[in-house]
């Protein structure tokens, strides 16, 4: 899938590791393997069926939202956007969950 980033520092973090240093490097190497797994699937759905992921949908404000798990304590929050060439992954933010 194609990959779009909410942020300039989302996307910075992922190519050139800018930031990487302010969060765990266990949790960095998740998030760019994670962003490469994305980016080679064909559809949303692919990601169900890996285990670990624990793909859910969020609630209330966010209900239009959903989170991948990248550790324990971190979760990728995206949505996924329609515009001409089809679907896009577009990542929301990398957020500390606990």
């Amino acid at each position: 899938m194609r990959v779009q980033f909410a942020s300039k520092k989302l996307e910075r973090l992922y190519l050139e590791g800018t930031g990487a240093e302010r969060i765990p490097e266990g949790v960095y190497v998740s998030f760019v393997d994670l962003i490469r797994l994305i980016i080679a699937i064909p559809n949303e759905r692919v990601l169900y069926n890996i285990p670990g992921l624990r793909p859910e949908k969020l609630r209330g404000k966010r209900q239009f939202e959903k989170s991948l798990r990248v550790n324990q304590q971190f979760r990728l929050i995206y949505r996924i956007e329609k515009d001409a060439d089809g679907n896009f992954f577009f990542v929301l933010d990398l957020e500390d969950y606990h």
